[in-house]
């Protein structure tokens, strides 16, 4: 009989209408949430981690916080591909990436004071 393998219990909160997408996906999978939740992150986590890393880089950061500061730019760009964004959503993109900036600004200082947080654990 193989052993069976242990996954640890945790507690989330989440949008209700996300939660009821979710709950819709799961009965259409005839999956309990706990499996479509880990497959989802599983399928996500990379992009994530890639996504922090490069907010650890000095040059990205400077060249997002410099997009981020030129509307017209990302104006134009959204045009070039098509896409219009409101003075609303290029706020909330200006105000998430300027976190996320400086969210990398610290992380990357605390793995320059302390290497060890930037080890990663073999899975």
């Amino acid at each position: 009989m193989a052993k069976k393998e242990h996954k640890s219990k945790f507690t989330i909160s989440m949008d209700a209408a996300l939660l009821r997408r979710l709950d819709k996906v799961c009965d259409a999978r005839n999956q309990a949430r706990s499996q479509v939740i880990e497959r989802i992150v599983g399928d996500q986590i990379e992009k994530e981690e890639g996504f922090v890393k490069d907010m650890e880089n000095p040059v990205l950061r400077t060249v997002l916080n410099a997009m981020v500061n030129t509307p017209g730019l990302i104006h134009t760009m959204a045009k070039l591909v098509g896409q219009n964004m409101t003075d609303e959503e290029l706020d909330n993109l200006r105000v998430g990436a300027k976190e996320q900036i400086e969210y990398g600004k610290a992380r990357q200082q605390l793995k320059k004071n302390m290497p060890e947080i930037g080890k990663v654990e073999p899975a």
